[in-house]
């Protein structure tokens, strides 16, 4: 890869592959994998990978394809690829697995993408290692510092910070009868509830009318809920989702948040990104009514007119998934006691998603999907003279 005043280390070495190297640890463990290398005698810089996986088969020959059970544990992409432009490329299993000694400490699942990413993204990360390693200036620290992916257009975008600089954080609030809306909660809006147990998971569900302007979407979301539980703790499993105009939904993001764990770190929180401590747990008191802030994970999408969106609020992770990546650690949590989720929102509790929109939703949503009825229909007079009568 080259540009008008740059370019990357070119191919021009063939490839040495040392199996089996131990890597003494200081306080005895020994490391065990293999270093591909350049056929050259001269010093050359170092990429180090670790993993947990079959070592055997890390630098396999593979076609990009889709993530699935039998590509999920290759991390170290193409060694040869690095090799072959002066670097020494290390694969190493991680303590306790394979054939190095101490102990497995499982971190999670890992990071999960699609046709794994160190080969799409060879020539990028090429370009970053020959800036830091070889002193080679590649120009990619002149270029915008964000670039980020937007599926669904086939597009990239590039920006100078993060979050983008043209974001408006929107507050889509949650109404009685399943309304997401940035229309602020009426005097009448009440409470949504959903009930939990071993034996069935309930939920709540609030969307906004057909979208009559095109939304651009990107970056991290914020569910604020004010809820209560019957129980003394409590799970939240929040899902963003996008629905057509025949009602098929797609996901969009996933947050979550124990209940007993929502005290924030207010020093390291930011309105759009809450953190929260998890220093310890605080038992929740059943009944009582308190305000969470629930991260949603960064999401990026492009919604047409016509389109909806929405989110979903449960007490365990059971959402069938629609694929493999989607599909990873769903269904691990949920609670063992029965209890009754209750969802605030009224005026003095104004749940919201707060929506990080960067484009479009200059109108926002109407209730009607913009649509016009066909006739005006009866004046409600009696409607009118309640409300009147009653202040509002």
């Amino acid at each position: 890869m080259f540009g008008p005043d740059w370019a990357t280390s070119p191919r021009r070495f063939g490839v040495t592959v040392d199996r089996d190297v131990a890597i003494p640890m200081p306080d005895g463990t020994v490391l065990v994998g293999d270093v591909f290398r350049p056929d050259t005698d001269e010093p050359v810089p170092v990429i180090a990978g670790f993993h947990p996986y079959n070592n055997e088969y890390q630098a396999e020959p593979m076609m990009p394809a889709g993530f699935s059970l039998q590509r999920g544990w290759l991390e170290s992409g193409d060694p040869y690829f690095f090799a072959r432009r002066g670097y020494a490329h290390g694969v190493f299993n991680v303590r306790g697995t394979g054939k190095s000694t101490g102990l497995f400490q499982a971190m999670g699942p890992p990071p999960l993408y699609l046709d794994r990413p160190f080969y799409q993204l060879h020539q990028e990360a090429l370009r970053w290692f020959d800036h830091w390693l070889a002193g080679n200036d590649t120009g990619f620290m002149t270029e915008p510092a964000v670039r980020l992916f937007v599926p669904g257009t086939g597009e990239w975008k590039s920006a100078a910070q993060w979050p983008l600089p043209q974001t408006r954080w929107t507050e889509f609030y949650l109404h009685q009868s399943g309304l997401l809306s940035e229309h602020h909660s009426w005097p009448w809006d009440g409470v949504t509830a959903f009930e939990d147990s071993p034996f069935g998971h309930g939920e709540a569900v609030f969307v906004t009318p057909p979208l009559v302007e095109t939304m651009e979407i990107i970056g991290p979301l914020v569910l604020r809920l004010f809820a209560a539980t019957t129980d003394t703790d409590a799970l939240f499993f929040v899902t963003v989702f996008t629905e057509d105009g025949d009602g098929v939904r797609d996901e969009l993001s996933r947050g979550w948040l124990r209940a007993s764990q929502a005290e924030l770190d207010p020093g390291g929180s930011a309105p759009w990104l809450p953190r929260h401590r998890h220093e310890r747990r605080e038992p929740v008191v059943p009944g009582q009514l308190r305000e969470y802030q629930i991260p949603v994970v960064t999401a990026a999408a492009r919604l047409r007119p016509g389109q909806r969106f929405g989110v979903r609020v449960k007490a365990a992770a059971d959402e069938p998934p629609a694929d493999m990546v989607r599909g990873t650690a769903v269904g691990h949590v949920a609670r063992q006691t029965a209890a009754v989720i209750t969802i605030a929102h009224g005026e003095d509790c104004p749940s919201a998603l707060i929506v990080p929109v960067t484009e479009g939703n200059v109108l926002g949503t109407f209730i009607s999907g913009g649509v016009l009825p066909a006739t005006l229909g009866p004046i409600p007079a009696a409607k009118i003279a309640k409300q009147k009568a009653a202040g509002t």
